[in-house]
């Protein structure tokens, strides 16, 4: 289980380091947020970088999201977990698209 999360989490992070192909991750949000939920709350830098990362894209392509409660709710998760600077300032700027 360790090795698929970790094969899983490599593919995540090559996803989200690109605006194209990040932009074919969120394409379908079927399972996406269950997925984000769990990246979030994880206390591994990378995954909550990715997380960031995908969160962010989904608002910037979508800022009907930022009025979305359960997206705003991912948001706030992040941050408060947030153990790197990077997710943190991620959700910190997701926040102020929100208040602008």
């Amino acid at each position: 289980d360790v090795q698929v999360k970790t094969i899983a989490a490599k593919l995540l992070v090559y996803f989200a380091e690109d605006d194209e192909t990040i932009g074919e991750v969120i394409k379908d949000e079927g399972n996406l947020r269950e997925v984000l939920l769990i990246l979030v709350t994880n206390q591994d830098n990378i995954m909550q970088s990715v997380a960031a990362k995908i969160i962010h894209a989904m608002v910037v392509n979508n800022r009907d999201l930022l009025m979305d409660d359960a997206t705003m709710d991912l948001v706030e998760t992040l941050r408060i977990n947030a153990v790197d600077q990077e997710a943190w300032m991620l959700s910190d700027k997701i926040l102020m698209m929100k208040n602008q």
